[in-house]
């Protein structure tokens, strides 16, 4: 056996040994890039139920929607919620609407009137008409209406049916007791 080695042989093994060194070192970079893609991405994107394929109207439907979080701001369901404004602690309290201030003042009236009442109620302030007075009559005109001996003919055309007055109340009954 001939065991001298030969310049020629050490260079193609040192070129094998530095190839077989590079190519481990490529697996390794790769290897650490999937790991790398592993921890910070999805192993399996989007196959089980991910963010895209979620809807709140889902929740809504959902027997178990008490579950999840903010269920009831963003999948309200039934009456309570109907005519509610369910942001309201997120609203800006100093940017106030039209209707809102239109309230205000309806609320501050109604007080008004009501303390208005109770001072009435306990004798401090004098009592106010309660109904409106609306038109009143002339004393030409109360005594035309209360005069017996005018006819229908003498009122008009108008006041022909308050002329004739039946029904209840217009025969006298006498009861025996």
């Amino acid at each position: 056996m001939n065991t001298r080695i030969t310049w020629a042989q050490i260079h193609i093994d040192l070129s094998l040994r530095r190839r077989r060194r590079r190519e481990r070192e490529r697996e390794r970079e790769e290897e650490e890039e999937e790991s790398e893609r592993e921890m910070y991405h999805p192993s399996r994107g989007g196959v089980r139920g991910g963010r895209d394929q979620f809807k709140w109207d889902d929740v809504k439907v959902d027997k178990d929607r008490e579950n999840y979080i903010g269920h009831s701001i963003m999948a309200p369901v039934g009456r309570w919620q109907k005519g509610k404004d369910l942001h309201w602690y997120a609203r800006d309290k100093k940017s106030m609407s039209a209707d809102m201030e239109a309230a205000k003042e309806e609320i501050k009236r109604i007080k008004e009137e009501e303390e208005q009442a109770m001072r009435e109620a306990l004798g401090l302030a004098p009592k106010r008409a309660s109904r409106p007075q609306g038109s009143k009559l002339d004393k030409y005109e109360y005594s035309e209406l209360v005069k017996r001996s005018s006819t229908a003919e003498d009122l008009g055309a108008g006041h022909a049916e308050a002329a004739h007055v039946s029904g209840l109340g217009f025969a006298r009954y006498f009861t025996l007791l």
